[in-house]
């Protein structure tokens, strides 16, 4: 789990240097890494759903502490999520999928102890 979750992060962060070179910033790779770290531990406290607009907010301002303006930011972070969509979605699809596969019981197992 830690290798796919690694994965992922290390593909969303070549995603944003891709939006961010798409809108015309110029952000390097490590300094995006940094970024990102800070955009998903803002996103995981617990003052919006999901993190959302939290997100979005710590992203456009750290780009922005680095030279960004805040319009080129959001518009990348826009194009980000739009371009990772197909991939959250097709990553719930195959949870769902699995949640609602029928699952083998231990038939060796008692209830009774």
């Amino acid at each position: 789990a830690f290798g796919i979750g690694f994965a992922s992060r290390i593909v969303l962060v070549v995603a944003a240097l891709f939006c961010l070179y798409a809108v015309g910033a110029d952000v390097s790779y490590v300094r995006l890494v940094w970024i990102m770290c800070a955009t998903e531990a803002a996103s995981m406290l617990p003052l919006t759903l999901s993190g959302w607009g939290l997100n979005q907010v710590t992203y456009v301002t750290v780009l922005g502490a680095f030279g960004v303006a805040k319009a080129v930011s959001l518009a990348s972070h826009i194009i980000m999520w739009i371009a990772m969509a197909p991939v959250y979605l097709a990553g719930a699809w195959i949870m769902m999928c699995e949640a609602s596969a029928p699952h083998e019981t231990d038939s060796n197992s008692d209830a009774s102890f």
